[in-house]
Formats: C-alpha cells, sequence, structure tokens
C-alpha cells in the first residue's frame, strides 16, 4: 500500500458578467463590449448627463451627414472638369469637412480607441483598435492632404466608421439588455417547492429531489424547477 498525497484543489476560475447585458467577459473587463459601456453609461446617468449623452450621438450623426453632403460635391472632381472658382470651393469644401468631423473624432473616436489601447495593454486585439485606426488614419492622410493642398480626403469615412460602429453597437447592446431581462427569471433556478405526482396523488418536495421520470404541476407562467 502508498500513502496517496491529497493535493488541494485549484481554486475555481471566476465567470465575470458584462455589467450591462450579463454575458461572459474576459477577466478583469467590467463591459463586454463597447456598445454594453455606452448603455450602461447611459442607464446609470442621471437626467442631465443622459441628455448629454444623447445629444453627443446626435450632434455626432448630424456632423457627419453634412460631411457626406460635402463629400459629394467633392466627388465631381474625379468627373467633371473643375474651374478656378470650383477650385476654391472645393477647397473650402475640404476644410469645412474637416472642421465639422472634428467633433465626432473627438465625442466618438476617443472613447473607442481609449478603449482599444485598453485591450492592447492585456495583450489582445478587438474591433476596437480596427475602426478606432481606421478612423483615426483617415482623418489624420485627410489633415495631411489639405494642408499640402492635394484633393483626396476621406472625412467621410472617418465619421461614417464611427457612427456605424458606435450606434450599432448600441443597439446592439440595447436589444441584448432587453433579452437578458425578459428571459433571466425564467433561467433562475426556482427554490420553491415543486408539486410531484407519486402514488396517485401530489406531494411537494424540493426541486433537489425531482428525478428523471417525474411528473411535476407547473401551473401558468411558473418557472421550470428543474
Amino acid at each position: 500500500e502508498h500513502d496517496v498525497l491529497a493535493l488541494p484543489a485549484p481554486p475555481p476560475t471566476p465567470i465575470l458578467g458584462c455589467e450591462h447585458c450579463g454575458l461572459t467577459c474576459r477577466t478583469g473587463d467590467q463591459y463586454c463590449c463597447y456598445g454594453c459601456e455606452i448603455a450602461a453609461q447611459i442607464a446609470k446617468e442621471g437626467a442631465e448627463e443622459h441628455g448629454k449623452t444623447k445629444a453627443a450621438l446626435l450632434v455626432s450623426l448630424l456632423l457627419s451627414m453634412t460631411v457626406m453632403m460635402l463629400s459629394l460635391f467633392l466627388f465631381q472632381e474625379d468627373v467633371y472638369t473643375v474651374d478656378a472658382a470650383g477650385a476654391w470651393l472645393s477647397t473650402a469644401y475640404r476644410v469645412a469637412s474637416g472642421v465639422l468631423s472634428t467633433p465626432v473624432i473627438l465625442l466618438l473616436g476617443v472613447p473607442i480607441l481609449r478603449r482599444a489601447f485598453r485591450t492592447v495593454r492585456k495583450g489582445r486585439m478587438s474591433m476596437d483598435l480596427l475602426v478606432g485606426a481606421g478612423a483615426f488614419a483617415a482623418y489624420g492622410i485627410s489633415i495631411y492632404a489639405i494642408a499640402l493642398g492635394r484633393r483626396g480626403v476621406y472625412f467621410d469615412s472617418a465619421t461614417s466608421a464611427l457612427i456605424l460602429s458606435t450606434l450599432g453597437r448600441y443597439l446592439e447592446a440595447t436589444g441584448r439588455a432587453k433579452a437578458s431581462s425578459l428571459l433571466g427569471p425564467s433561467l433562475r433556478r426556482s427554490s420553491e417547492p415543486v408539486l410531484v405526482f407519486a402514488d396517485g396523488a401530489f406531494e411537494a418536495r424540493a426541486p433537489s429531489l425531482v428525478l428523471p421520470g417525474d411528473r411535476l404541476k407547473i401551473d401558468t407562467e411558473e418557472v421550470l424547477p428543474v
């Protein structure tokens, strides 16, 4: 016979949930995605801060639409010949697009890039890094083109990428949170006694004593105990 050394079991790995939608996220992360971070921020803020956040999204959307309208005029340079007056107007539109896209970069781009840097410091890549790097690269190249007097600017691409990413993730997070709130009660295990049919009558048992093959009485809108 040999003595068996009983080693202590390793501590279980904590499974953390997103503070907004409840889905499992990586250890050390408060939210599973940037959309949940925005949705949670809006949900936790007061009425005044809630209005500020909504206003920031609305202002960014309006500015992005204006930049897109200005870009439609700039696109014609690739098709039609532009005279001196048209060239001066094109330059003015490029500068206006840069001015209008700067608040969008600050309001939506900076938070995305900040979260991307947090994930990079943890040794991971994320969609935030792709969207943030692409938007800032398009913005920076456009500013450089204006400084050199070149035609190629991409302010519309930078702002639209940030708008689509932020709004899409916010809507996804909001829908996910609503689904979690609806499904949560039905997924939680009940601790109430269960009516089990045995020997021609129903008797109350704890849910842990219910066995496969038992016949249960479940009332309308009652949570399934097993």
